[in-house]
């Protein structure tokens, strides 16, 4: 289990770092979940290109008993994930999108300073660091077996 200070980084703020580090280790894919009520940005011109606030992004990977979405609080079934993060993260309503494109979560990153972006900058450290957690590298908890991580 990680510990108190990786379940504060990885689970309230990069997230989407130990999401892209599983992925570059295990391959797969991303759940990326959003609060379509929270603008954090709004386009001058186009409602549809303002960013909504990101609430948690899992990474996804194919198991033999189905697809497993994992953070650094666990593994559990792709089905349940979204629902999990509106209940810790405490939002009304979320919405989730799941994609195997990198580029559609590293376009949620603020990186060029165009726009607001919902998602910190990182660096390629940054991945490499989370590369080496336990809750990156251990085997996977199929989905009939997951416990919930508190």
């Amino acid at each position: 289990m990680a510990t108190e200070n990786e379940q504060e980084l990885y689970g309230y703020g990069l997230c989407h770092v130990h999401a892209m580090a599983a992925v570059r280790l295990h391959g797969g894919g991303f759940l990326i979940v959003t609060d379509p009520e929270e603008i954090v940005w709004h386009h001058p011109e186009d409602a549809d290109l303002d960013q909504v606030a990101v609430v948690h992004v899992f990474s996804v990977h194919d198991t033999p008993a189905g697809p497993v979405a994992r953070d650094v609080f666990g593994d559990r079934p792709v089905d349940v994930a979204a629902e999990e993060a509106r209940e810790r993260y405490g939002c009304y309503i979320v919405e989730a999108e799941q994609t195997e494109d990198p580029d559609d979560l590293t376009a949620l990153v603020d990186s060029d300073g165009a726009c607001e972006r919902p998602l910190d900058a990182f660096t390629e450290a940054d991945i490499l660091e989370a590369m080496a957690l336990d809750s990156v590298t251990r085997p996977f908890v199929l989905p009939e077996v997951a416990p919930a991580f508190d």
